[in-house]
């Protein structure tokens, strides 16, 4: 009988979550783009335009569940943003569950599809 493939590395997951929540509050478009959220020139300028209006921006991620499929580990989380608008507004939005698959490198876990 082949022993059980190792489970998910929950803390492993936890620990990027907290890399990508603190690029976010950081405007890091940079360790972004090492994370895989951002994968293009277009999407980095467009992110730096974003940056560039919003102040204030806090960022929180709550992990809903880490899962093993195959080779991949797939994570499930919210995130929840918050703001002030360039008119001075206090804005704050919470998203739905947003699923996305991590892929191991040598630096760590990235996420291996776009979005989110």
């Amino acid at each position: 009988m082949a022993p059980a493939p190792p489970g998910p590395d929950e803390q492993g997951v936890r620990g990027f979550l907290e890399r990508y929540a603190a690029a976010w509050r950081a405007h890091d478009v940079d360790t972004l783009r090492r994370l895989g959220q951002v994968t293009t020139d277009e999407q980095a300028r467009t992110l730096r335009e974003y940056f560039a209006k919003v102040q204030d921006l806090d960022v929180e991620v709550h992990l809903v569940e880490v899962r093993a499929d195959g080779e991949r580990t797939v994570v499930r989380f919210t995130r929840r943003d918050r703001f002030r608008d360039p008119l001075g507004r206090i804005i704050s939005k919470e998203s739905p569950p947003i699923e996305r698959i991590l892929v191991t490198t040598p630096e760590g876990f990235r996420f291996g599809n776009a979005g989110g």
